[in-house]
């Protein structure tokens, strides 16, 4: 002890010194990388959980998985982008019909007009085995006139 209290300025050192070792061994399982932190843009503020910060070796799975999330939602956006451009295609050739060599205006309604008119005709179109009932009406109706008349010439004419 009377080393110490003779010694101050060896002791200060070598305390000052025993201090820097031991935080330096602390710091040296650390990164620098992971003790600086940088703010993250709102957008990204999501897929950092929730934190406003991220340290420099996480920047860049963060770049990773924020470009990631980007791809999904513009793949997700072409693809319903390209399926309305679908549907309107399907919608367009439903309603439009006519002549396009001779540039003329499509015919209002289209093919779904010309469909609707083609089932209107078929209505007045006759149905299959209408013509064959028709021919047994008209023998049995032949028939039944032809009989009549015969029961009439057979009848005793009376005066």
């Amino acid at each position: 002890m009377n080393f110490i209290s003779q010694n101050k300025t060896f002791t200060s050192v070598a305390v000052t010194f025993v201090v820097v070792l031991a935080l330096l061994m602390g710091l040296q399982g650390c990164t620098l990388e992971r003790l600086i932190k940088h703010e993250v843009p709102l957008s990204l503020v999501e897929l950092n959980r929730g934190e406003s910060k991220v340290s420099i070796a996480d920047s860049p799975f963060l770049r990773e998985r924020f470009l990631s999330e980007v791809e999904i939602t513009v793949r997700q956006f072409d693809s319903a982008a390209e399926d309305a451009a679908l549907f309107a295609a399907i919608i367009n050739s439903a309603v439009s019909f006519g002549v396009q060599d001779l540039g003329t205006s499509a015919l209002p309604g289209g093919t779904a007009a010309l469909g609707l008119l083609g089932m209107v005709g078929a209505l007045f179109l006759p149905k299959p085995g209408t013509q064959r009932q028709l021919q047994e009406e008209k023998i049995a109706s032949f028939n039944s006139g032809m009989e009549r008349a015969l029961k009439e010439l057979k009848a005793p004419v009376q005066s």
